[in-house]
């Protein structure tokens, strides 16, 4: 079965000055079976993260979808209505976790508001702990701006964690990602089972063993 599904879907963007709309997805149509990995494959600006930002309903306010159908378990579902499972429902993972992230929050609020977390029985000292990183406890104090980009990207991967999304979806996510950091990366993405992915990358080889 189909956890979500996209029929012949539209996405156009609005000038806010001039109000002239340009495509930047087109008669597009993808299906993200249940239990399983989906891997999204295409050439820059083929619209694969604004895919992804629809399901996930993190769409800006200057971009709508105009024509198509959303499914999700096989009925129709409106973009407002996605909206409401960002989180527990369907987690994105973007491809810049530094500037994603919000600058003015300490990593350990940020963990400890991630939506959907009062469903988890993580801790979020203990998945850090995991990830073998020095002092779990002072990293929480931390802001995103004092860690490395390979960080950031652990403290994102915490988020979905503790969200336990039906839906992980994954934008490049070890791209440029040094190889420790890449391997306890994809360690813990297995560890952790997340039954439905829907990964965008260049590097599919990586995901082979989990389609």
């Amino acid at each position: 079965m189909n956890l979500f599904e996209a029929r012949g879907l539209t996405v156009r963007s609005q000038d806010p000055g001039t109000n002239q709309t340009q495509r930047i997805l087109q008669n597009f149509s993808f299906s993200v079976p249940e239990n399983k990995t989906s891997i999204l494959q295409g050439p820059s600006g083929f619209g694969k993260t604004t895919f992804a930002k629809t399901l996930a309903g993190l769409l800006p306010e200057n971009i709508a979808v105009t024509e198509g159908t959303l499914l999700y378990r096989g009925e129709p579902i409106l973009y407002k209505q996605l909206k409401k499972k960002r989180g527990a429902g369907v987690f994105y993972f973007p491809q810049e976790a530094t500037v994603s992230l919000n600058p003015v929050k300490k990593i350990g609020k940020q963990l400890r508001d991630t939506p959907g977390r009062t469903r988890s029985k993580h801790d979020p000292a203990d998945i850090l702990e995991q990830m073998k990183f020095r002092d779990p406890r002072e990293l929480m104090k931390a802001y995103p701006h004092q860690l490395s980009e390979g960080e950031n990207r652990l403290c994102i991967l915490t988020m979905a964690i503790l969200a336990g999304p039906e839906l992980l979806i994954l934008d490049e996510p070890v791209t440029s990602l040094d190889d420790p950091t890449k391997k306890k990366f994809l360690e813990l993405l297995e560890h952790y089972e997340f039954p439905t992915l829907l990964v965008i990358t260049h590097s599919k080889e990586i995901f082979e063993n989990r389609i």
